[in-house]
């Protein structure tokens, strides 16, 4: 029997990186499968938890500075498979820690 195909979001998007200061630059890596154009708008997270007993999902509206359409295409990533994505490994991240015996 063939293995299921996992369903494909209309749109996938991610950030190189987390967070940015005032004059850096983030790069936004885009997949659209249908080919089709897309909009995108700048907006803060201020609180991503989207936990009920928590402060809840905030965001501040940065579209006046960044709000713009694109044409889109469809770009393949590496299966989860075939180990992280490239690039430089996420400080914090208990993949990257040795581990200890207790």
């Amino acid at each position: 029997m063939a293995e299921a195909k996992p369903a494909e979001l209309p749109i996938t998007g991610y950030l190189d990186r987390f967070s940015a200061r005032p004059g850096e630059s983030l790069a936004v890596k885009i997949s659209v499968p249908s080919g089709g154009r897309y909009r995108a708008r700048l907006r803060r997270v201020i609180s991503g938890d989207p936990n009920p007993a928590g402060p809840g999902l905030r965001f501040e509206d940065l579209s006046a500075r960044f709000d713009a359409e694109f044409q889109g295409r469809s770009q393949r990533r590496p299966s989860a498979r075939r180990g992280p994505p490239p690039g430089p490994p996420w400080s914090g991240s208990r993949r990257n820690r040795p581990l200890r015996q207790r």
